[in-house]
């Protein structure tokens, strides 16, 4: 099951087994493999990620959704943030 970002319960820990990148149709991804489903992740946080991969994969990271914001450049649109915390 993958669900998006926005989906995730506030304030809730989730376990990360592991981070992916994939390619997609609108190009590079990073999905968070949890322990009931996955998540896509922003895309604002590919290039931050991509070379962290192998460090998530070890089991010992949680990520929690700290609810919407809005886009300081547009109030029209907001995003979710995110934190990863270590175990």
């Amino acid at each position: 099951v993958t669900k998006k970002a926005t989906e995730l319960e506030i304030n809730k820990k989730y376990h990360i087994k592991k981070l992916q990148s994939i390619k997609t149709k609108y190009g590079e991804a990073v999905i968070a493999v949890l322990t009931d489903f996955q998540v896509f992740l922003p895309q604002r946080l590919v290039k931050e990620l991509t070379p962290l991969i192998d460090e998530f994969d070890t089991g010992k990271y949680v990520l929690v959704n700290r609810g919407t914001i809005k886009n300081e450049d547009d109030d029209e649109k907001s995003t979710v943030s995110l934190e990863f915390f270590r175990k």
